[in-house]
């Protein structure tokens, strides 16, 4: 019996001293995944100190957007040519424009979505961006009002109210064009007989050579804001074009990134699970 007893302390103590091998190896585990966290967090902080990771990240995120901004284009039109096609027309109106070329591709995808036929879509962004340019307003909110309108096939006072706020006189346009006026003009407008035809004819009178707002862009070209904005569209163009031909090498980068990343989680969370279990079976044994 003191020999059965015996083997049992020796048995018990041997468990627990594995049981704090197993212990110990987990909590060196958990230092080391902690430090290397530690350690690629310091190692971005020095790339983001020397100004690398965040030029990096300008071209990763330049040619992310002008990659999505093509697709959906794409999706829109439903053809590759005709969306380059596009981008090719919006690029040459952001030469001579105060936007920014991003601005310019959403407000272009917002028409297409709502109906522009796809042909008008360069022209239709360029007559709104001049009464944008002109009036200070937001451009993709005064497209949004015009594609909304479009959709329904007329005016309604909600979209009046859209141009109203951004201070585009789309109202003052419609009068002129109709004799209409006051509650004349609101009678009308309630029974659906100001159509979207007539609001596209509106917007192509005030953005016509001798419309109000047709020098919109000439009148904007030498203002700070207008330079601003080229300066910081020409780096955001440069930085896609960067992107773009080394496309193939950071795709490639993150994609075997993303692998060993989730490989590593994969392994930790086994071997932590190992650990787990192991220390539940020490535990149960040792009562």
């Amino acid at each position: 019996k003191k020999k059965k007893n015996k083997m049992e302390r020796v048995s018990k103590s041997a468990w627990e001293r594995f049981g704090n091998h197993a212990r110990n190896a987990r909590r060196r585990l958990q230092v080391a995944t902690a430090k290397m966290k530690k350690s690629l967090l310091s190692l971005r902080g020095v790339l983001t100190g020397l100004g690398i990771g965040l030029f990096v990240r300008q071209i990763f995120t330049a040619s992310a957007t002008m990659e999505r901004f093509e697709l959906q284009l794409t999706t829109l039109t439903g053809s590759a040519g005709k969306a380059r096609e596009v981008m090719e027309g919006l690029q040459k109106v952001n030469l001579k424009s105060p936007f920014e070329l991003p601005e310019l591709i959403k407000a272009s995808t917002t028409l297409k979505a709502y109906g522009v036929r796809t042909e008008n879509l360069v022209d239709m962004t360029e007559r709104l961006g001049k009464i944008s340019a002109g009036t200070s307003g937001d451009i993709g909110g005064i497209a949004m009002a015009y594609g909304q309108a479009l959709a329904k096939g007329k005016l309604m006072g909600e979209e009046l109210r859209q141009f109203m706020e951004r201070g585009v006189p789309v109202r003052e346009e419609l009068e002129r064009m109709t004799g209409l006026t006051g509650d004349k003009f609101d009678e009308a407008m309630r029974k659906g007989k100001i159509s979207s035809a007539m609001l596209t004819e509106a917007i192509k009178n005030m953005t016509g050579e001798t419309g109000q707002f047709g020098k919109a862009f000439e009148n904007t070209a030498n203002s700070m804001d207008t330079k601003l904005s080229n300066m910081r569209d020409a780096f955001f163009q440069a930085s896609a074009a960067l992107g773009k031909a080394f496309a193939p090498v950071f795709k490639w980068v993150l994609d075997s990134l993303t692998v060993i990343f989730n490989t590593f989680t994969k392994l930790m969370a086994q071997i932590q699970r190992g650990l787990d279990v192991l220390g539940r079976s020490l535990e149960a044994n040792r009562l």
